[in-house]
């Protein structure tokens, strides 16, 4: 008997604002000196489609990418609170969307660093 894939809703509910999503972070966007993360940890890339990338939990975030060095956490409601909106795309994967309000590369930046501050690093170090 065939089997049928797991059934995920086409149009997931929204996420609480006491949500917890969690970004990794590569080893190059962090500056060896100072540990500063750099505003391109939270920057769109051509391959994200339009939507930054997040994962439900820390192990998850860190699976995602190579060289890992780190992975932030971000709570739901203060990503909303900077006009942006978290997305479950999938069980096990989240997109920050609303990036096409943004007209130009400075307003991205400013933006990303926003997303900076308003995160947190989790106690795992990867490194």
């Amino acid at each position: 008997m065939a089997r049928t894939l797991p059934t995920f809703p086409l149009h997931p509910p929204p996420l609480d604002c006491d949500v917890l999503v969690f970004r990794a972070i590569r080893k190059g966007w962090i500056d060896a000196e100072t540990g500063d993360i750099s505003s391109e940890a939270f920057m769109l890339r051509e391959i994200d489609n339009g939507h930054l990338s997040v994962a439900p939990n820390p192990d998850r975030a860190r699976d995602v990418i190579k060289n890992c060095a780190a992975v932030r956490s971000l709570l739901t409601g203060k990503v909303r609170d900077n006009n942006l909106d978290v997305i479950v795309d999938t069980p096990h994967h989240a997109s920050i969307q609303g990036w096409n309000d943004i007209n130009d590369r400075c307003e991205a930046e400013e933006v990303a660093t926003r997303l900076i501050r308003i995160s947190r690093t989790t106690n795992d170090n990867y490194s």
